[in-house]
């Protein structure tokens, strides 16, 4: 169980170290699109594997019953699988450095952060880099929830829409492979032989997986 702890613990990592790239993607923005609704918070994408660079934009709304987000960036591989991940901080205040963003050493106390990691969307990207991602998580549905993948307990998804940290991951899973786009979309291992390490290398290859950009929304 060591092994895929290691690899939780790399899925927020480093790039709180460094502030981001103010080069924000051109033309891309939540304005473009139909809107989740309103009001609505936005955050810029991260690209920590080319130094920090923004590249898009995602947005988030919190409502008594949950929340729904628009995740909407470029660059990404033409014609490549990926899927969205909430990691969902229900007790942000306990992480280690609040009032911060809670980060990859605080997964140590899931006890006490109560962090829950459930599938959001998936998509095929274009072949002009883009890929748009909508999604909605009522509050105490954790169905989409793989903590048990990493050996952690389930805290029954999201708590408190309001309260809570919440974190968006892209994962990449490699270039569409035919016959496999649905379980590639839809699941964390799916179309996944070799994991490489996340946020340092972008997958080219049929099998190969990695988180490679995020977003990050506090209360």
């Amino acid at each position: 169980m060591r092994t895929t702890k290691i690899v939780l613990f790399c899925l927020i990592g480093m790039f709180y170290l460094t502030s981001c790239s103010k080069d924000e993607a051109p033309n891309l923005t939540i304005e473009e699109t139909d809107p989740i609704e309103v009001p609505i918070s936005t955050a810029p994408i991260i690209d920590p594997i080319n130094g920090n660079q923004v590249i898009g934009e995602a947005g988030l709304f919190r409502y008594d019953g949950g929340i729904s987000m628009r995740y909407i960036t470029s660059g990404l591989a033409p014609g490549h699988a990926y899927t969205i991940w909430w990691v969902v901080w229900n007790k942000p205040e306990a992480c280690i450095g609040y009032p911060g963003p809670c980060a990859s050493d605080d997964f140590e106390a899931a006890d006490q952060v109560e962090v829950e990691i459930m599938y959001a969307a998936g998509a095929i990207s274009g072949q002009d880099g883009r890929a748009n991602f909508k999604a909605y998580l009522e509050t105490n549905d954790a169905n989409g929830s793989i903590n048990t993948l990493f050996g952690l307990p389930k805290f029954g998804g999201l708590k408190n829409p309001m309260t809570s940290e919440i974190h968006l991951v892209l994962r990449s899973h490699g270039p569409a492979i035919s016959g496999q786009t649905h379980e590639q979309t839809s699941s964390y291992g799916g179309g996944c032989t070799t994991n490489l390490p996340d946020f340092t290398e972008v997958p080219d290859q049929m099998g190969e997986c990695a988180d490679i950009h995020f977003a990050v929304f506090q209360p």
